[in-house]
C-alpha cells in the first residue's frame, strides 16, 4: 500500500484543493504520526508516495506484468500544470530473451525499452506526467540500466485520460520471445509537482 506522509502546515481549507486534501478528507491518510505528533515530512503542496513491494513477473509470453504501481484518486490532478514524477527500479530476468519495459499512465503505455536482451541487469525508469488541460496530459518516460539497455526518452503529448475515475501509474515488463520471466520490480517512489 502506498505511503503518504503529510504535514499540518496548510492554511485552513487550502489543502482541499489538492490530492492530499481529498485523501485526508476521505480518511485515507491522517495528519499525525503514530505518536499523535504532526508529520513534517511534506512541504507546501508536494507529497510523496511509495510502492515498496518487490514483485516478480509471471512467465506467460507477451503478457505485461505490473511490477510496481500506485493509484491516483479521482480528481487527483486539480489544476493545469500539476504533475507527478514516478521513479521505478528493478532487475531484468536472467535470460537472453527479448523483453519490453513499459510505463503506464492509465490506459496509455510508453514502451521505454523494446526487445532488450539484457540479462540480469538492474534498471531505473522515470515517468513524468503533466496535466495540460482537463483530462489531458503530457508524458515523458525514460529508462537506464546495465549493459543491453539503451533507450531514448519517449514523449507523448495530448494524452486523454479521464480524471473522473482513479488513474493507475505502473511499470510493466514482458518477455516477447518465450514463456519465461521478464523482470522483478524492486520498488517505486512518486513525487507530486505543483
Amino acid at each position: 500500500m502506498p505511503v503518504l506522509p503529510i504535514d499540518n502546515s496548510y492554511p485552513a481549507g487550502a489543502y482541499q484543493d489538492n490530492i492530499v486534501g481529498r485523501m485526508k478528507a476521505n480518511g485515507k491518510i491522517g495528519n499525525s504520526d503514530s505518536f499523535g505528533n504532526p508529520s513534517q515530512a511534506m512541504q507546501g503542496d508536494a507529497c510523496d508516495m511509495a510502492d515498496p513491494t518487490s514483485t516478480a513477473s509471471g512467465t506467460v509470453q507477451n503478457t505485461d506484468y505490473v511490477l510496481n504501481s500506485i493509484v491516483i484518486p479521482a480528481f487527483g490532478f486539480s489544476g493545469t500544470g500539476r504533475g507527478i514524477r514516478g521513479h521505478f527500479f528493478g532487475t531484468l530476468a536472467a535470460n537472453v530473451n527479448a523483453k519490453n519495459i513499459k510505463l503506464f499512465f492509465g490506459a496509455t503505455a510508453l514502451t521505454v525499452a523494446a526487445g532488450t536482451t539484457a540479462t540480469g541487469v538492474d534498471f531505473y525508469a522515470t515517468l513524468d506526467v503533466i496535466r495540460t488541460a482537463l483530462s489531458t496530459f503530457t508524458l515523458c518516460g525514460t529508462v537506464i540500466g546495465g549493459a543491453g539497455i539503451t533507450t531514448l526518452p519517449v514523449v507523448q503529448t495530448g494524452v486523454s485520460q479521464s480524471e473522473l475515475a482513479a488513474i493507475t501509474i505502473s511499470l510493466t515488463t514482458s518477455n516477447t520471445a518465450a514463456a519465461a520471466a521478464s523482470g522483478t520490480g524492486k520498488g517505486a517512489t512518486f513525487v507530486f509537482m505543483n
